[in-house]
């Protein structure tokens, strides 16, 4: 659950380090204010005739022309809201699993790519009173990170009275407070740990894939997924469109001399709009084309055709298992019941659907710096404005 007040302030706020650097940087390519003399330097192809010495201005000679396009469907302030929104989502998205994986990030971003998913999902409960049956939907979000290895959430302690970091952790016991007994909760610990699905802490993320509705009735259409794909290259590797090609150096790497390069280059050529070796990071949308759906052990058939309803594809859990690996962190592998539930619990949990399908609006692609991802997960100094 989250505050009115939390709600607000994140909804309101990007949350997001260097948003502001950002969204200047990007205001000015598309609504920036020259002299005329600069804006036709920037828009002409030119080559130099060298001089005459005929004269003392006659020093750089300079043969232009500009090539007029039409783009009358073209809207620079839908354009302007558009890919500051989805750069947003991106780089919300690399935060929240770099939370995640503190301690393990670098070793994750190894990899010369990284692979985000997240899913919108929605929890079926059904309450039995005398002869009334309610039934409840609960929504959310979850993610996974597709290259995290050898994770590690860290360490959960006692501060105070309280055991954090508070989305991760509880307390052991009810004599926590005195003895320091503080521990990861089971659906972070046996799912992400598994290299598997953990719930997002981020609810403008998880409302880009999820009804902000978390209970009651639910329209099913709107639980979606997205997949997300980070490659980090020089500009002149990247093709008109899509990735550039695959190479082997770590996406952290990439990531740190990209920031070192970039500064060089444009110290060097501060009036250059495109410098092909300025390194760029492209963040690609695709989505997860099939609904899932699991049935718990106390689902009815009419339970089972709610949850699997237009195509759903039924999960099943392996041998020996009450619940399938990628569902563990809503549904307890234990005895398949939600967490913090008992058994005989009235709210009887029935299953999830997960969702499948793009968001409204979806980009293909953005581009953004290589030091905003950097500083949306802190590891670089915070920028203020530009």
């Amino acid at each position: 659950t989250v505050s009115s007040a939390k709600w607000a302030k994140v909804k309101l706020t990007s949350g997001v380090r260097g948003t502001s650097r950002i969204d200047s940087e990007l205001e000015e390519s598309l609504f920036g204010e020259d002299t005329a003399g600069n804006i036709l330097n920037a828009m002409s192809f030119q080559r130099s005739l060298g001089t005459n010495n005929e004269t003392s201005n006659a020093k750089a000679r300079l043969e232009r022309y500009v090539v007029t396009y039409p783009c009358d469907s073209f809207d620079p302030a839908v354009h302007y809201a558009v890919k500051k929104k989805w750069s947003q989502i991106a780089l919300r998205a690399i935060r929240e699993s770099y939370r995640m994986f503190k301690k393990s990030t670098k070793g994750a971003f190894s990899s010369p790519t990284a692979t985000l998913l997240m899913r919108g999902e929605a929890t079926r409960y059904k309450n039995t009173r005398m002869e009334t049956v309610d039934v409840n939907w609960h929504a959310k979000a979850s993610m996974k990170w597709m290259e995290a290895p050898n994770v590690h959430l860290g360490e959960c302690k006692m501060v105070g009275s309280n055991c954090e970091p508070d989305e991760f952790c509880d307390e052991d016991s009810m004599f926590s407070y005195f003895s320091g007994s503080c521990a990861l909760r089971k659906e972070y610990s046996l799912s992400v740990a598994n290299g598997q699905w953990w719930p997002v802490q981020d609810k403008v993320l998880a409302h880009v894939v999820s009804p902000i509705v978390n209970s009651g009735d639910l329209d099913l259409s709107e639980l979606l997924a997205l997949k997300m794909t980070l490659y980090c290259a020089p500009k002149k590797m990247f093709p008109a469109q899509g990735p550039p090609p695959r190479n082997s150096e770590s996406l952290m790497d990439c990531l740190e001399k990209g920031v070192e390069t970039n500064a060089q280059l444009k110290a060097l050529q501060p009036w250059k709009l495109y410098i092909p070796d300025e390194v760029i990071v492209m963040i690609t949308f695709e989505t997860l084309d099939h609904v899932e759906c699991f049935a718990g052990k106390r689902a009815d058939n009419s339970d089972r055709r709610a949850l699997c309803q237009n195509g759903g594809i039924q999960a099943s859990a392996p041998h020996g298992k009450k619940v399938p690996d990628e569902y563990i962190h809503l549904v307890n592998p234990e005895d398949g019941t939600r967490y913090g539930h008992d058994e005989d619990d009235s709210d009887v949990f029935t299953g999830v659907r997960k969702g499948a399908g793009f968001p409204k609006g979806t980009l293909s692609e953005v581009v953004v710096g290589p030091q905003d991802v950097l500083e949306a997960i802190e590891a670089i100094v915070k920028s203020h404005g530009r």
